[in-house]
């Protein structure tokens, strides 16, 4: 058998050069397209891609669910897990201090609210959850310090009064008890 000969001109020597240049640009797309999209992204249960940030702003929905309906060991389940994915997400870090709190984990409650009061110092709220947790701890003293610090950070918050008064209160400093509740009263008429 004779072997054909092999037409000249069947392959272009320039897209002999080019057509490797081309595999490797696609090559390093693809690449690139997967490794961008695969850490941000996931499928939902109808293979629909979705963001990260959706997912975790959609399970924190859901955990604000459960601390409405008082399921706090679900609620800090899926909170600690969340927190996993988005660590500096504040609104995640309150809704894990609550579902500690209402579960009598003062301690671990008033951390959370700690480390939150070190990011946003003007968080009023913060201050009067740290001064809760401390109560309920009966460090009354320290409590009311931190309830002191939220009422001068935020005077129109009415809460922060309640709070003062019953702590007061739980002291012995029953004029000081009466005055804050007086100011809570006129807070919450406003």
């Amino acid at each position: 058998m004779r072997s054909l000969p092999m037409p000249k001109r069947l392959i272009n020597r320039p897209l002999l050069i080019l057509l490797p240049t081309l595999i490797v640009i696609g090559l390093a797309t693809t690449a690139l397209i997967y490794f961008y999209d695969t850490p941000n992204t996931l499928k939902n249960s109808s293979g629909k891609q979705i963001r990260r940030h959706e997912i975790v702003w959609q399970m924190t929905k859901k955990a604000e669910a459960l601390v409405e309906s008082q399921k706090y060991p679900e609620a800090e389940k899926l909170t600690r897990r969340l927190i996993k994915i988005s660590p500096e997400n504040i609104q995640l870090a309150k809704l894990l201090g609550e579902s500690c709190y209402r579960q009598s984990k003062f301690q671990e409650a008033y951390d959370i609210y700690q480390k939150l009061s070190e990011k946003r110092p003007d968080d009023a709220a913060n201050y009067n959850n740290m001064g809760q947790c401390l109560i309920m701890q009966n460090r009354y003293e320290d409590g009311i310090k931190k309830l002191i610090v939220a009422r001068d950070l935020d005077p129109e918050f009415p809460t922060i009064y309640l709070n003062l008064s019953n702590a007061y209160e739980k002291t012995g400093n029953k004029d000081a008890a009466l005055d804050n509740y007086k100011r809570y009263l006129e807070k919450t008429r406003k």
